[in-house]
């Protein structure tokens, strides 16, 4: 993840914004996801990983990123979360897949909490 702003209010934007993702990727891979990402490109930057540091390095990096996230293995619900960056930050997630509703339900409301509180 690459940050380089330095206008305050695009500096927490982006704080805002990372720490969604963050707890996102946090989340998923606690319950047995694994993780791939698609970020525009041609092939998927990531594909099925588990590994933390790869993911959120790969996230972050255009205007727009896929979380594709695979449950299989442990009989999780699967799907994709949409995220866009350049808002307000707090809206960085910006669709899901209703299979995640449950999954997102918990992160959703914290960001409802931060936002209220900023």
């Amino acid at each position: 993840m690459h940050l380089g702003a330095t206008d305050p209010k695009i500096m927490r934007r982006q704080q805002v914004e990372c720490r969604i993702v963050k707890r996102i990727v946090r989340d998923a891979l606690a319950l047995g996801y694994a993780i791939s990402v698609d970020n525009g490109g041609d092939d998927l930057a990531i594909e099925g990983s588990r590994d933390r540091d790869l993911i959120l390095a790969e996230l972050y990096e255009t205007d727009t990123d896929v979380i594709i996230l695979d449950g299989r293995g442990g009989g999780l619900p699967g799907g994709n979360i949409l995220l866009v960056y350049g808002n307000d930050g707090y809206d960085a997630i910006c669709d899901h897949h209703t299979s995640l509703e449950a999954f997102l339900a918990p992160i959703e409301a914290d960001i409802a909490k931060w936002e209220a509180g900023r």
